[in-house]
């Protein structure tokens, strides 16, 4: 089946539109909950958002911080660029040295 399949009821439509809406709320600390005179989604289709930080943390732009890690990098002192290179050969290991 492809998307030029999908056939929907209008109320399918308003269910995922609703939770579409509550998604994009959420990501400006915002709720549909807080007008309840609106309809409102079906909380099996939007995530819960109890942790700000983390759903920020994982709403990121790929491609803006590639660039910003290339230019960063290329700023680095000799220094700088050794324990970060030791840092990321370090990672998820039990110990790290910088020695």
């Amino acid at each position: 089946m492809t998307i030029a399949d999908l056939v929907l009821t209008v109320d399918q439509i308003k269910t995922y539109t609703l939770a579409e809406l509550e998604i994009c709320l959420q990501g400006h600390g915002s709720s549909l909950a807080d007008y309840p005179q609106l309809p409102q989604p079906d909380r099996t289709l939007t995530p819960e958002m109890h942790n700000r930080l983390i759903h920020d943390e994982l709403n990121y732009d790929v491609h803006v911080l590639a660039e910003e890690h290339r230019r960063l990098m290329s700023k680095m002192t000799s220094e700088q660029r050794r324990i970060y290179d030791i840092s990321v050969e370090n990672n998820g290991k039990d110990r790290c040295k910088v020695a």
